[in-house]
């Protein structure tokens, strides 16, 4: 029941009037003005099929005002009833009553006063255009047909009970709006109050459409009672239902919170709290889709609401599903949906579980802010009993706000009946992205996923090995280094071209010296999956050449324009966690074969026939154009001495000439002669790394 101050008190005995006592000036005639100088204490009646083109009240109007032949109208000209008072109810206020069996009740105005009592419109009788615009209007419409129209200058109080295909277009108050309103056929739109709105609304065979709380100036709420003993409007569950299927709910935005049941038998979208919460931690809610979607629900602080959508069906129009969340505090309710969403992102905390029954699509993410709380899941399915269903196939991402959060709580994914659950609950688990459905986890940093780069366990304090590559098969299919998120690369590689976030050093075979070979390649994230960086061979001259050897990778610290960073929502720059880096091995393959050519002359089948000078290399490929075997080896011949020296000294006193560029810079200068002087040493190539790969 909708609060009604003056419901208990009686209205004094009146009878019909028709023009005469009272102050009256004129009488009811066809086509006339009625028009009283004071107050109305009497019912007027119309019961012929004249027109009561306008009815002017100087004071109150008290009793009814109707008439019940199909043929007239109370209607015309604008303002077709004005019922205006100087002063107001004062503390008697009795209610007046209108009446209509046909036509339209429009432009009904009261001015200076609220606005009390009923409206019952029969047949085909409406009512639409009613205005209040200095008080409240507290009553209760009802009606067959037709479209109303309200706006009222401070509070609603109203129950509106429509029939037929009786349908509420707008109902505009400055201050709040309480009501009960329901409609079969007919829609419900537009409901804005300044300030607050409260009740339930419910329409079985139409939309609820554009209900708005608040403006810029007062923080309006949805879902609000009226307690007059303290003037005060405190928290109650409002309620927003659309009844036959199909039906949806739209456009549900508050300034504030949202304290509401929304339950659509269709789509329900945009359910917006712009600087609030949606639930609270007191009163449980949910909004729910029951045939369709819920397609955006948005809250500038938590969401204690559960929200459903889990309709199944093989039809995609019809499939039940949540699609897309923005909270900018924390999930504490339960979100529950049947088909993948689009994107979940929440800036806080996640508090509730999050159940997916066809899993994580590809495209979709979900984004934690901060951390998944112990106790909470998130939980997808990937199983032969539900169809479509896919488990892991996109990514979920916690601490994408790094505010150290962590994965407290689980990922779980569910398989067949007769396979074990998947369980993730660790930032560097060792299970397949493949297994899961070709998504990932990531905690912020992203750490090396292994099982998508090597097979080796992760170790913050010791390198990962990437594996063995012949040269051969690392220029054609260059080695990829995983992450457990989309990475990036951060801002303008310095040489266009040619980005380079690690820093790349061969060592030797006793793990003592580190020769710095970074411009020697550059990193490419993987077109088809960007959890993945490759790292290409680029030479930055002719005369560079892909050595045999172990590498080390490291990222490449502090921050550079060229470092590798996981790609965030907002643009936070967070370089990846590469622990103590990761090496990998190259050996020769100097005719293709993809067999190291090393293990082909000494290998369990190897041939040494295929080497007769007995150094180790393939006599059939062996030559100073075909294969260099370092850096400072300028000819060729397997050595760094004296020949080699005039050849960098050449270049060297040119300065522009390249062919004694080591480091890539294309310049031959004092940084090139600086590592020429450390192979020149050494003199022998091979004795200095200390590799037969």
């Amino acid at each position: 029941m909708i609060w009604n101050p003056y419901a208990s008190a009686g209205a004094p005995a009146i009878a019909d009037w028709t023009g005469g006592p009272d102050g009256a000036s004129g009488v009811v005639e066809n086509g006339s003005i009625v028009s009283v100088q004071a107050s109305v204490y009497r019912n007027v009646r119309n019961l012929s099929a004249s027109r009561i083109t306008r009815l002017e009240v100087g004071g109150f109007l008290y009793g009814v005002l109707g008439h019940n032949n199909s043929d007239a109208e109370i209607t015309s000209v604008p303002p077709d009833i004005v019922l205006m008072s100087v002063g107001g109810f004062g503390a008697v206020g009795f209610p007046a009553d209108l009446s209509i069996s046909g036509g339209v009740l429009q432009n009904l105005t009261v001015r200076d006063l609220d606005a009390i009592g009923s409206i019952t419109c029969s047949g085909t009788a409406s009512a639409d255009l009613i205005s209040v615009p200095n008080g409240s209007w507290i009553g209760s419409i009802s009606a067959n047909a037709g479209s109303l129209r309200m706006n009222v200058g401070y509070d609603v109080f109203a129950e509106i009970a429509f029939t037929g295909s009786a349908a509420v277009d707008q109902i505009i108050a400055n201050g709040s709006i309480l009501a009960a309103v329901s409609t079969v056929s007919g829609r419900i739109r537009n409901l804005i109050a300044g300030k607050d709105i409260g009740g339930s609304f419910s329409a079985f065979n139409a939309n609820i459409e554009s209900v708005l709380a608040g403006s810029p100036g007062f923080p309006g709420r949805i879902g609000v009672d009226y307690d007059p003993q303290t003037d005060t409007w405190p928290p109650a569950l409002a309620e927003f239902t659309t009844g036959s299927l199909g039906w949806r709910i739209d456009n549900i935005t508050a300034q504030s919170d949202i304290l509401a049941n929304i339950t659509g038998s269709g789509t329900v979208q945009n359910v917006v709290s712009l600087d609030g919460n949606i639930g609270n931690a007191s009163i449980s809610s949910t909004i729910r889709s029951v045939t369709r979607r819920v397609d955006f629900v948005s809250a500038k602080g938590n969401v204690y609401s559960n929200i459903e959508a889990l309709t199944q069906t093989t039809d995609p129009n019809f499939e039940g599903k949540v699609t897309r969340m923005v909270v900018g505090g924390d999930l504490i309710g339960n979100v529950s949906s049947h088909g993948s969403p689009t994107s979940i992102a929440v800036d806080g905390d996640v508090y509730g579980d999050i159940t997916v029954n066809k899993g994580l699509s590809s495209v979709a993410s979900i984004l934690v802010g901060g951390e998944v709380k112990p106790g909470a899941e998130i939980v997808l399915n990937k199983s032969t009993a539900i169809a479509g269903s896919v488990g892991l196939a996109g990514q979920i991402i916690v601490n994408s706000m790094t505010a150290a959060g962590s994965l407290g709580g689980t990922v779980r994914v569910n398989r067949n009946s007769t396979e074990s659950p998947i369980i993730v609950n660790t930032s560097d688990y060792e299970i397949a992205a493949a297994t899961l459905g070709n998504g990932a986890v990531g905690v912020v940093p992203f750490k090396l996923y292994n099982t998508e780069s090597t097979s080796a366990t992760y170790n913050p304090n010791t390198p990962v090995t990437l594996g063995y590559y012949l040269d051969s098969r690392f220029v054609n299919d260059p080695p990829k280094i995983g992450f457990y998120g989309p990475v990036k690369l951060n801002g303008t590689p310095s040489t266009p071209g040619r980005t380079q976030p690690f820093k790349v050093e061969i060592v030797s075979a006793d793990g003592t010296t580190f020769i710095d070979v970074t411009k020697r390649f550059k990193a490419v994230i993987d077109p088809t999956n960007n959890r993945i960086a490759r790292l290409q061979y680029a030479p930055p001259s002719v005369h560079d050449f892909l050595m045999v050897g172990r590498y080390r990778i490291t990222n490449v610290n502090p921050i550079t324009s060229e470092s590798l960073v996981c790609d965030l929502p907002g643009g936070s720059i967070v370089p990846v966690d590469m622990g103590a880096g990761l090496t990998f091995d190259i050996g020769r393959d100097c005719d293709g074969n993809t067999y190291a050519d090393y293990l082909q002359i000494y290998g369990p089948d190897g041939n040494l026939a295929l080497d007769t000078n007995r150094d180790g290399f393939l006599d059939s490929c062996v030559s100073p154009s075909s294969m260099l075997f370092c850096i400072a080896d300028l000819n060729g011949d397997f050595f760094v001495n004296d020949a080699d020296f005039q050849i960098f000294a050449n270049a060297y006193n040119s300065l522009e000439d390249s062919t004694g560029d080591l480091n890539g810079d294309l310049l031959t200068n004092d940084a090139d002669f600086s590592i020429f002087s450390t192979y020149y040493d050494q003199l022998d190539c091979a004795a200095y790394l200390g590799w037969q790969l």
